[in-house]
């Protein structure tokens, strides 16, 4: 750390996350002996929303704004949705607060290590996500795994 302050370049090859959250400028993800992510910390993070919402009735479909999204990556925690995405805009929050279907709505900015598990653990689809939409979702993935 003291010789980056100098203005040196540190290379440090570690699985603590957070430490290299707190000191790194950089980064890259190799995974299987692939580099699979790389750039600026910042601009990696800026690049990506992280959507959270809940479905007061599960088995409903989502409604049209959330079935238009194309997220680059999927999970799925009990009634709670989390979709990484790109582009999100704030009016689109907004719309979802309306939906008397949808609660606890939040986005959160990414830390490194959700950026890990975006790259590195193969997503599944949401359900409601048609095929095309399918193939624009892993053309997305492909630019998160090229930027620089």
């Amino acid at each position: 750390v003291d010789l980056a302050a100098q203005g040196k370049t540190v290379v440090i090859s570690s699985h603590q996350v957070q430490e290299i959250e707190r000191v790194a400028d950089r980064v890259a993800i190799l995974h299987q002996g692939k580099l699979v992510l790389a750039g600026g910390l910042e601009e990696l993070k800026d690049s990506i929303s992280l959507l959270q919402f809940s479905m007061r009735d599960p088995l409903t479909m989502p409604p049209e704004p959330i079935a238009s999204l194309n997220p680059i990556h999927y999970t799925l925690q009990g009634r709670t949705t989390r979709l990484a995405v790109r582009d999100l805009r704030p009016d689109f929050i907004e719309q979802l607060r309306d939906d008397e279907n949808i609660s606890d709505v939040r986005v959160v900015r990414p830390s490194l290590e959700d950026l890990f598990v975006i790259a590195t653990r193969v997503s599944q689809s949401p359900p409601w996500q048609k095929q095309e939409q399918r193939e624009l979702q892993s053309s997305e993935l492909q630019k998160i795994k090229v930027l620089s």
